[in-house]
């Protein structure tokens, strides 16, 4: 964008120095003003066109990819001829689905204003509304990997639920997220309000964050125990709850050894261990196990990218 800038400047210059060299009058003061206010109209609306272009892709795919999350996440599947219901992975996917949807409403409509307005036309209500729904969405989306991490540690746990017991705490787990999720943004927006001030000479309404005069600074507080809950907290819990997952799964695969080994003595066979026959449910065992570890590995991957990606 410099070398616009500059070029609309040398664009003004070179039209106002041939306008000396006309045998007309000479340009005044006030039309060589209003030829670099033309050109940088030119760029501010290029600019204006940027903006639009570029969150206006973002919002098509992640609205796209997003919705299609859930209808996958939300909806019954056959698979087989077998008709497999949601599971509670499913029902947390979705609802990390659903928040970042209405995270792409409410912020990047609200940031396109933001840019190109002078002043915010959405009244006072939105100008609560808007950053707490964006600050609640946020919160669900890491909490949600944290609870995705607490459910893939109670399944391999040895202290097993029933299917009814199981489906309701996994509810109650999904409405727990988004309360505790709402309940931590309130503090984020408690200081907004619309203000009057002064753009180019012009008086326009903005939203603004006004902190109360404290001993204590408000935004420096507010900046920790957002990076705390939002980030650090959220992090440990899942890198704790992950640990305890694989030493489970790397105990189970040891047990599965040692039963196939000591399956091998009873039966007084001489041969490799390659060379056991195996039962078609110790194949299922090991099939549901090495599907467990391929989705434990999966998921510490996102949860290694989330790390890397939202480090301050």
């Amino acid at each position: 964008m410099g070398h616009l800038e500059h070029s609309i400047e040398w664009n003004v210059m070179k039209r106002y120095a041939s306008s000396l060299d006309s045998s007309e009058d000479n340009i005044t003061i006030n039309e060589y003003d209003a030829l670099l206010m033309e050109d940088n109209t030119i760029y501010i609306d290029l600019n204006a066109h940027l903006v639009i272009l570029a969150y206006g892709l973002i919002m098509v795919v992640s609205l796209i990819g997003n919705l299609l999350v859930c209808k996958v996440a939300f909806s019954d599947r056959r698979c087989g001829h077998h008709h497999r219901t949601r599971t509670t992975t499913d029902l947390l996917i979705g609802s990390l689905a659903v928040s970042d949807l209405i995270m792409t409403i409410f912020n990047i409509p609200f940031n396109i204003a933001r840019i190109l307005l002078p002043h915010w036309p959405f009244g006072r209500f939105l100008c609560y509304g808007v950053p707490f729904v964006q600050t609640a969405c946020v919160y669900v989306s890491t909490f949600t990997m944290t609870a995705i991490a607490l459910h893939r540690w109670r399944t391999v746990s040895p202290n097993s639920y029933g299917n009814r017991l199981i489906h309701y705490s996994n509810r109650m787990l999904i409405c727990i997220v988004w309360v505790f999720a709402c309940v931590l943004a309130i503090p984020t927006v408690a200081f907004n309000t619309l203000k009057e001030a002064n753009v180019n000479g012009e008086r326009v309404i903005r939203c603004r964050v006004h902190y109360p005069v404290l001993q204590i600074s408000m935004p420096l507080f507010l900046t920790i125990e957002i990076f705390l809950t939002q980030y650090v907290i959220p992090l440990l819990v899942t890198c704790a709850l992950y640990t305890k997952i694989a030493q489970v799964v790397t105990k189970q695969g040891r047990l599965m050894t040692m039963q196939q080994s000591s399956s091998s003595n009873n039966h007084g066979q001489s041969s490799s261990l390659a060379s056991i026959p195996i039962s078609a449910d110790e194949k299922r065992r090991r099939r549901h196990m090495e599907a467990k570890r391929r989705r434990i590995i999966m998921l510490a991957l996102v949860v290694a990218v989330f790390a890397i990606c939202w480090l301050p």
